[in-house]
């Protein structure tokens, strides 16, 4: 389903850019994004397959016509009492021909929306302090910065956690 389009300039040329919920086929442009920037910490393709699987709604792909430039994910999340808990932002990726064309920001918005549309409360996500440009995007989207977790992918990988309030 095309959520939107956006039309920008890759390489001084005009672009449309459509933002659609991901399909299976997606899955191995995802995984090579995924890998080309995490390499061995990127999510592998069966976990995206699984993600697309369980949560086929909340999986988006931004594209010009057949080229992945862009991906969001949302997770489901559950409070350590074991209730549903507010989602997560658990991915967005952008490739580097797309950076700062505002493909990021759209495929956010999607999240947000999706959120928004379930009646969730709020989202959260994690981002590193070194990544000014997604907190500098997060932080014109409405988030706002909760704490600072050490440890929270792993040994030395401290994330700032953020929340965005959806309900008005």
């Amino acid at each position: 389903m095309n959520l939107l389009s956006l039309a920008i300039y890759l390489r001084n040329q005009p672009v449309t850019i459509s933002i659609t919920t991901a399909t299976a086929t997606d899955i191995p442009a995802i995984a090579e994004l995924e890998q080309h920037y995490y390499q061995q910490e990127g999510y592998p393709a069966g976990f995206l397959y699984q993600a697309l699987r369980q949560w086929p709604a909340a999986l988006w792909v931004a594209q010009n016509e057949n080229q992945l430039m862009g991906y969001a994910l949302i997770a489901p999340a559950q409070s350590e009492q074991g209730s549903a808990a507010e989602p997560w932002l658990m991915a967005l990726l952008v490739a580097a021909a797309g950076r700062g064309k505002g493909i990021g920001r759209k495929l956010c918005e999607a999240a947000i929306n999706h959120c928004r549309g379930q009646g969730q409360q709020g989202l959260w996500l994690s981002v590193a302090e070194y990544n000014q440009a997604a907190m500098q995007l997060y932080l014109s989207l409405g988030f706002e910065t909760i704490e600072l977790r050490k440890d929270f992918l792993g040994p030395g990988e401290d994330r700032l956690l953020m929340r965005l309030a959806l309900q008005r």
